[in-house]
């Protein structure tokens, strides 16, 4: 019996030293790196570094924008039957837990791009909560 508890101890102990003491969050992107980013729209050249910049803004906007409930075009259309049922229970707290944004068609991502360079952001500001805030002004559905 003891001959197990040390084993067993031994390897909790091996066990424990394989676990990294502490463990790090991944670091969000602030709203200046996302502006300075974006800001490559500005630049008429086509230098690589310019276009390499341009393409991680529209890499950073297209994931933020794949996770919103976006409808292209002026209006939200009618809801469907699961989001009515979504809507009716718990209050509405399980069908509308994200904010709603009405994109229009002829509007593109570039265009997007430029409202954040115009955004005028707090020093600590996420580059999330800078794009939801541009979101919210310029395309909230039934404006």
């Amino acid at each position: 019996m003891l001959k197990n508890i040390l084993r067993k101890s031994a390897l909790l102990m091996i066990l424990a030293g394989l676990i990294p003491h502490h463990a790090g969050a991944i670091e969000s992107t602030s709203a200046a790196d996302i502006q300075k980013l974006c800001r490559a729209f500005d630049h008429a050249t086509n230098k690589p570094q310019i276009e390499q910049e341009k393409m991680l803004c529209l890499m950073y906007l297209k994931g933020f924008l794949a996770g919103k409930q976006l409808y292209r075009g002026e209006h939200k259309p009618q809801p469907t039957f699961k989001q009515k049922a979504l809507n009716s229970r718990a209050g509405g707290y399980l069908g509308q837990s994200q904010d709603s944004y009405c994109i229009p068609e002829t509007t593109t991502l570039d265009d997007i791009a430029g409202l954040v360079n115009q955004g005028k952001p707090a020093a600590h500001m996420s580059a999330e909560n800078l794009v939801e805030i541009v979101l919210k002004q310029h395309f909230r559905c039934g404006q």
